[in-house]
C-alpha cells in the first residue's frame, strides 16, 4: 500500500515533528493558544486517541476548565502542580455542559474536601480518556464510576465502616424493589448535599456516553446490551431522606409506601446522574399519585366541580361542617401523607429543575412560518438547486446598453433548466421523506415532543400533511427536464434575442449560429427550448447542432481529468477538508439541533435526513415557485444560510478557487469563447448547453466571484456577504460574453461578460465593460496556450496519454525481443 511506502512514513514523521515544535512555541503564548486551541482542541484530541507514540506529548497541549480554573483553561502539567500532597489520582468528570458537570452530584464530596475536578464537556474527550489512562504517573479517575478513593484519615475510614452497617439492611431491600434495574446497592462516599447517585461500572460507558452513543445516527442498537455501563446506585448516609427512609424500611420492609419511595429515587437518580427514563409515563404516574397522597386525594374518588369550588360544599341541616370519618384511621392517613410529603419535596424539587432544564432546552429556536412568509428570502439561497426566476435581474434592466456601442458578437455557456432529481434520490427520497413525515406529525400530534418556542405553524404542518410524492416521477424519468427547466431556458432565449436584435436577426440563418450539447437529456431539452424562444417552434426544428463529443474537453473536461476526481474524492473523505470541518463547528451543530427540536424530535436528525429534506425543499420550489413546499418549512431562512454554506465549502474545494487546477480545466471553453469574440465573420452566435461544473470552472477561469479572503469553515460569520455562492448558479445558469464595436478611436472593441444576465464586475474593467486588449491580456494563457496540456495539469489526460505511449513503446520492444528469436 502507498501508506506503507518507506519514503512517505519518513514524510510523515517530520511534518508530525514539525507541527508538534510549532503547537509547542504556540503554547508558551497563553493568549495565542487560547484562540488555536478554540478552533482545533478536537483535532488534538482525535490526535491523543489515534498516534500512541505522541500521545503523551499532544496530552501537554491539552486544555479544560476546571473546578478551580473559573473561565480560564488549564493544562494537566498545571493541574498535577496544584494536587494536595495526599492527593494520587487526577479527578475528572464528563458530561453535556459545564454548568451541568459543576452542579453534579458527583462532585460534591471531591469539591468539599479541596481536590480540583477537570470538566471534560465535548464528546471526544470520552474518546480521549479511553487511550489517555495516566498523566506524569497520575491515573485519571472519573468521579461517575464505581471505585472512587478519597483520601481518608482513621476516623473516617471508621465512620465509613459504621454507615455500611447501619445501612446494610436498607441496601438489601433497596435492591430487592430495584432488581435488575441496578447492579447493587452501596453506601456511597462521595455524596454530600444530593440523597443518592447512579454510578457506572469501570469497564462500561459512562451516562454521557451513554447518551452520546444514543444519539448517533447509525448506531450498533446490539451495541448496547453489552457496552452500556452497569448501574449502581449509592445512597448519602447522612442525608434525611435515606435515614427516615432506614427507619421505615426498618419497621417493615413490605410497606408499600417504601417501594414507591424507593423506585422514586431511583428514577430520579437516573435523571440527575445522566441517564434517560425507559418509561417516563410510568415515573410521571408515580409522583401524580405522591402528590395526591401528600393533598389527602383518593385516586378512586372522582372530584366535581362543586367540590373543587367550594361554593357548594355540603353542610348540614344546621349549617356545620359533616361529621368526620373515623378519627384514628384519618389521623393514621394524614401521618402518612406528612411522612411522604417531607421525603418527597426535596426529591420533587430536584425533578422540577431537571424540568426547568429540559424545557429550556425545547425552547429552541425562532418562530417563523414558511407558508405565511410572503417573502420567502431564503428561496435565494438554495444552492445550485436555486430556481432561476429567483435570483436573475428585472426586465426592466439597461445594462446591456453600451453608449456608441453597437453588439456584434454573442457567446455563452448555459447551464441546463430545472430538472427532476437524480436516479439515487428518486429510489430513495419517497421512503425516507415517508418516514421523516410520519415522525413529524407523530412529534407534533401524538408524542406531543414540540419545543416551547419556534414550533411549526398549523399552515405549515398541514402542508406537511398533505404531501405525498409524485407517483410519476420514476427512475425512467431521473433527471430530465421539468416544464419550469423549459420556459427558464425559453423565456432567457426570448429576453436574448430582443436586448441583442442586432446580433440575431429575425430568422434562423445557419451560418450565423452554432450550437452544442452534452450527452444528457435535460441539456439537450433545454438546447430546444432556447432555440424555440429564438425562433419558434416551428422555425426551431430545423436548427442543426454540433454533435456532442466523447471524451467531451470542451464542456465536460472534468470527465476526462484524474487530478479532478481524485481531489474531488479527496475532499469528501477527509475529515480536515474545509466542508467536513464546518460539520463539526458550532454553527452547524447547533443548526441541526434547532432543525431536530423544531420539527419534534430529541436526538439530532443525520445529515442524510436534513439534506434529503432539504432537496426535496429545493426541487419542489424550483418546479412550483408560487407553491409552499412542505418541507421547506422545516427551515428558517438562517438555517439555510448554513446548509447552503456547507455546499458553498464544497463546491468551492473542487470547482472553484479552493482547488489550484479549477481555472486550467476550463481551458477549452475559455478559449473557445475568446476565439469567438476575436473573430471577424459568422457564426456570430454561439452557445453551448452543459452543467453547474462548466459554469463553477468558467467563473474560476475568469477570475469573477473571487474573495479576498477564502471560503473556510471557520469564517461563516465574517462571510455573509461573500461574492463566492453557489447559489450564483442556479437551474438555468448562464455567463455570458457581447462583443461590442465601439466609436472611441483607441480602443474600438469593448466586451461585457453576464452572470444570469448581469454584467460581472472585474477588477480591470470599468463597472463591467472591458477593453478588448485588457481580456486579451487577463486571458492570454488560454488565448495563446495549448490546452489539453493545460486544462488538466499534471495528470488526468496527459497521465494517460503518457501511459498510452509507455504501452506502445512496450509494444515495440516486444516486436524487436520476438524478431531476434
Amino acid at each position: 500500500m502507498l501508506q506503507q511506502n518507506k519514503i512517505l512514513k519518513v514524510i510523515r514523521k517530520n511534518l508530525v515533528k514539525k507541527c508538534m515544535e510549532l503547537f509547542e512555541e504556540l503554547a508558551e503564548d497563553k493568549e495565542t493558544y487560547k484562540k488555536f486551541y478554540d478552533q482545533f482542541s478536537k483535532n488534538l484530541k482525535l490526535g491523543v486517541h489515534e498516534d500512541s507514540q505522541n500521545r503523551q506529548k499532544l496530552a501537554d497541549l491539552l486544555r479544560f476548565n476546571t473546578s478551580a480554573s473559573g473561565d480560564e483553561y488549564c493544562s494537566l502539567n498545571d493541574y498535577v502542580g496544584r494536587m494536595k500532597e495526599n492527593q494520587t489520582q487526577i479527578y475528572f468528570i464528563t458530561g453535556e455542559s459545564i454548568e451541568q458537570v459543576k452542579n453534579s452530584a458527583f462532585v460534591e464530596r471531591v469539591k468539599k474536601r479541596g481536590f480540583e475536578v477537570i470538566y471534560m464537556t465535548e464528546a471526544i474527550d470520552e474518546y480521549v480518556i479511553q487511550q489517555l489512562k495516566e498523566y506524569k504517573g497520575k491515573q485519571l479517575v472519573c468521579v461517575t464510576k464505581e471505585g472512587l478513593e478519597l483520601p481518608e484519615d482513621e476516623a473516617e475510614k471508621k465512620k465509613r465502616e459504621e454507615d455500611k452497617a447501619k445501612f446494610e439492611n436498607l441496601c438489601k431491600v433497596m435492591k430487592s424493589v430495584l432488581e435488575s434495574k441496578v447492579e447493587k446497592v452501596v453506601v456511597s462516599n462521595r455524596l454530600v448535599d444530593s440523597p443518592c447517585c447512579i454510578v457506572t461500572s469501570q469497564y462500561g460507558w459512562s451516562a454521557n456516553m451513554e447518551r452520546i452513543m444514543k444519539a448517533q445516527a447509525l448506531r450498533d442498537s446490539s451495541a448496547m446490551g453489552y457496552m452500556a455501563g452497569k448501574k449502581h446506585l449509592e445512597i448519602n448516609p447522612d442525608h434525611a431522606i435515606i435515614e427516615t427512609l432506614r427507619q421505615r424500611a426498618e419497621a417493615d420492609k413490605n410497606d408499600k409506601a417504601v417501594k414507591d419511595l424507593v423506585i422514586l429515587l431511583f428514577e430520579t437518580a437516573l435523571l440527575s446522574s445522566g441517564f434517560s427514563l425507559d418509561e417516563p409515563g410510568t415515573h410521571a404516574a408515580r409522583i401524580y399519585r405522591m402528590v395526591k397522597l401528600g393533598l389527602g386525594i383518593d385516586d378512586d374518588e372522582p372530584m366535581t366541580t362543586d367540590e373543587v369550588s367550594g361554593a357548594g360544599a355540603p353542610t348540614t341541616a344546621a349549617g356545620d361542617a359533616p361529621p368526620l370519618v373515623d378519627d384514628s384511621e384519618d389521623l393514621s392517613h394524614m401521618e402518612e401523607s406528612a411522612m411522604i410529603l417531607r421525603i418527597t419535596i426535596p426529591t420533587v424539587a430536584v425533578l422540577l429543575s431537571l424540568v426547568i432544564r429540559t424545557v429550556s432546552a425545547q425552547s429552541c429556536c425562532e418562530s417563523y412560518c414558511y407558508n405565511n412568509d410572503l417573502e420567502r428570502k431564503q428561496v435565494q439561497h438554495f444552492a445550485t438547486k436555486t430556481a432561476y426566476e429567483v435570483i436573475r435581474v428585472p426586465d426592466t434592466d439597461k445594462q446591456h446598453i453600451v453608449p456608441n456601442c453597437r453588439p456584434v458578437k454573442f457567446w455563452a455557456l448555459n447551464r441546463h433548466g430545472t430538472r427532476l432529481p437524480s436516479k439515487g434520490d428518486v429510489l430513495n427520497w419517497p421512503k425516507q421523506l415517508k418516514l421523516l413525515q410520519d415522525a413529524i406529525l407523530e412529534n407534533y400530534y401524538t408524542r406531543r415532543t414540540l419545543p416551547d418556542n419556534g414550533r411549526m405553524c398549523e399552515e405549515d404542518l398541514e402542508l406537511l400533511r398533505r404531501w405525498s410524492w409524485n407517483p410519476n416521477i420514476t427512475e425512467q424519468y431521473e433527471a430530465v427536464l421539468t416544464t419550469a427547466g423549459w420556459d427558464e431556458v425559453k423565456y432567457f432565449a426570448q429576453r436574448t434575442k430582443e436586448r441583442y436584435w442586432e446580433i440575431f436577426g429575425p430568422t434562423y440563418e445557419p451560418s450565423k449560429y452554432h450550437f452544442r450539447y452534452t450527452k444528457t437529456q435535460r441539456t439537450e431539452a433545454s438546447f430546444k427550448a432556447f432555440v424555440e424562444g429564438l425562433f419558434g417552434t416551428e422555425e426551431s426544428k430545423r436548427v442543426q447542432p454540433e454533435p456532442a463529443t466523447s471524451p467531451d474537453r470542451l464542456l465536460r473536461p472534468y470527465d476526462d481529468c484524474e487530478d479532478y476526481k481524485n481531489n474531488k474524492a479527496r475532499e469528501e473523505r477527509d475529515e480536515n477538508g474545509e466542508a467536513n470541518k464546518f460539520l463539526r463547528t458550532p454553527v452547524y451543530t447547533n443548526a441541526v439541533w434547532d432543525i431536530s427540536q423544531r420539527l419534534g424530535f430529541r436526538h439530532n436528525l443525520s445529515s442524510e435526513q436534513i439534506d434529503t429534506m432539504w432537496g426535496i425543499c429545493r426541487f419542489e420550489q424550483a418546479w412550483f415557485l408560487s407553491r409552499p413546499s412542505p418541507f421547506c418549512a422545516a427551515f428558517t431562512e438562517e438555517q439555510v444560510r448554513v446548509l447552503e454554506y456547507r455546499e458553498d465549502l464544497e463546491y468551492y474545494y473542487s470547482n472553484s478557487y479552493g482547488y489550484e487546477h479549477a481555472p486550467n480545466l476550463a481551458c477549452h471553453v475559455a478559449a473557445d469563447m475568446l476565439k469567438h469574440l476575436e473573430s471577424v465573420g459568422e457564426p456570430t452566435v454561439v452557445s453551448y448547453f452543459a452543467h453547474e461544473t462548466a459554469i463553477q470552472l468558467l467563473l474560476a477561469a475568469l477570475g469573477a466571484k473571487r474573495d479576498s479572503v477564502p471560503v473556510r469553515a471557520d469564517n461563516y460569520a465574517t462571510m455573509r456577504n461573500r461574492q463566492y455562492t453557489s447559489s450564483d448558479v442556479p437551474f438555468g445558469s448562464n455567463i455570458a460574453a457581447v462583443k461590442y464595436q465601439c466609436t472611441e478611436p483607441q480602443e474600438p472593441v469593448k466586451v461585457i461578460f453576464f452572470l444570469n444576465e448581469k454584467p460581472i464586475m472585474l477588477d480591470w474593467c470599468r463597472v463591467g465593460l472591458c477593453n478588448w486588449s485588457d481580456v486579451k491580456r487577463q486571458y492570454q494563457r488560454f488565448r495563446e496556450g495549448n490546452c489539453d496540456q493545460l486544462y488538466c495539469h499534471g495528470s488526468g489526460a496527459s497521465g494517460m496519454r503518457l501511459s498510452l505511449a509507455l504501452l506502445l513503446l512496450t509494444g515495440v520492444q516486444l516486436v524487436a525481443w520476438m524478431r531476434r528469436l
